[in-house]
């Protein structure tokens, strides 16, 4: 595929186009669920800009994870699924994709479970759920188009 990612497609031949990319099952990492929806990272808005429908943003997920992404409500269980498949372990730097940034803090995946993973100061607030977090909703859409772009 490698830049063909880029181009702008009529909505319903990306939506084939990634029901075949995903064999039809939802793309979040140990998702088995049918895929039902196609959800762009990057949002069309209330303009419905054409410019938005490429490949490289859009991913087919079930109803579940499409509505979770789409409000950042992501379970925290999820979101460590998401974490998981696209963040690499290192003690030198933040383990975010793309990120290499000296960590500030070590968090552990669960409570009493290891490793610790370290994290940058932008993205250590990131896997809280417990309050919001300005731009999770960016970050979470990162994350997956690591995963929709291999």
């Amino acid at each position: 595929m490698g830049g063909s990612l880029s181009i702008v497609l009529p909505l319903p031949e990306l939506r084939q186009r990634e029901i075949r990319r995903s064999g039809g099952v939802c793309r979040w990492p140990g998702c088995t669920h049918p895929g039902e929806e196609l959800a762009h990272l990057e949002h069309r808005g209330m303009g419905g800009r054409t410019s938005v429908n490429r490949p490289d943003n859009v991913a087919w997920l079930c109803r579940q994870h499409h509505h979770d992404f789409d409000g950042a409500t992501v379970h925290p269980s999820d979101l460590e699924a998401l974490i998981d498949d696209v963040c690499t372990e290192t003690t030198s730097a933040c383990v975010w994709p793309g990120c290499a940034e000296t960590p500030v803090t070590f968090r552990q995946v669960e409570p009493g479970v290891w490793p610790l993973r370290p994290y940058c100061r932008l993205h250590a607030a990131f896997p809280n759920l417990d309050g919001p977090v300005q731009g999770r909703h960016r970050m979470i859409g990162e994350l997956l188009r690591v995963i929709v772009t291999r």
